[in-house]
């Protein structure tokens, strides 16, 4: 129930990109020129570019949270990576979800960070089990996402009324669904390898 309790509030947290200013929309410093949010992600060696129809943000939350949302039924998709970070900034994060197996201090697991990577929304409801999530057991050969922030610049999104900045960085990792079977935590299914690349606007909230 856990697990289906932290799917619904990152799902929560993609979908409210379609109520927020997207970066399809052109900027205040050359109002000709439509700068759009980019992001490619590779899955299992298979590349997937975001086109027009995926719904994209990036929040920067509270001075403490970085959330990119991800969210496409054309490529049967959602992705969400929340980050903690006090300042926005070029840097390497490491994020995982302080849940399961993972060997989690408890400095990391106030941080409230995750990774998801599950199939896109329908009725029905996708087995909980087809979700992907990041975590740190060394047990089950599983690392955090190293999520890499590589430019961070003032531009501010024509028609948002949030402050904006432009964000570019990538990020790797090996997801996977874990279930605890007896006294042991295992890996269900196959992990899947995840890659990413993003160039966006990111409100500041």
């Amino acid at each position: 129930m856990k697990k289906i309790h932290i799917i619904g509030l990152l799902l929560a947290i993609t979908i409210s990109a379609i109520h927020c200013g997207q970066g399809h929309a052109k900027t205040t410093a050359d109002p000709n020129t439509a700068k759009t949010d980019k992001v490619t992600l590779t899955i299992d060696g298979k590349k997937h570019m975001m086109g027009e129809d995926a719904v994209l943000s990036l929040h920067y939350v509270g001075q403490q949270h970085l959330e990119l949302g991800v969210i496409s039924e054309k490529e049967h998709l959602q992705l969400t990576v929340v980050c903690f970070t006090k300042e926005l900034k070029e840097a390497t994060y490491q994020v995982y979800s302080c849940k399961g197996p993972s060997d989690c201090p408890d400095e990391v697991d106030a941080q409230l960070q995750d990774v998801l990577l599950a199939p896109y929304p329908i009725d029905p409801v996708s087995s909980v089990s087809t979700a992907r999530f990041a975590y740190r057991a060394a047990s089950l050969g599983l690392q955090p996402l190293s999520f890499v922030i590589t430019s961070v610049t003032d531009d501010q999104l024509a028609g948002t009324p949030w402050k904006t900045k432009r964000v570019k960085g990538h990020f790797e990792g090996t997801l996977a669904y874990v279930d605890r079977k007896g006294n042991d935590w295992q890996i269900i299914g196959q992990p899947t390898q995840l890659s990413g690349e993003m160039d966006m606007y990111c409100s500041i909230r």
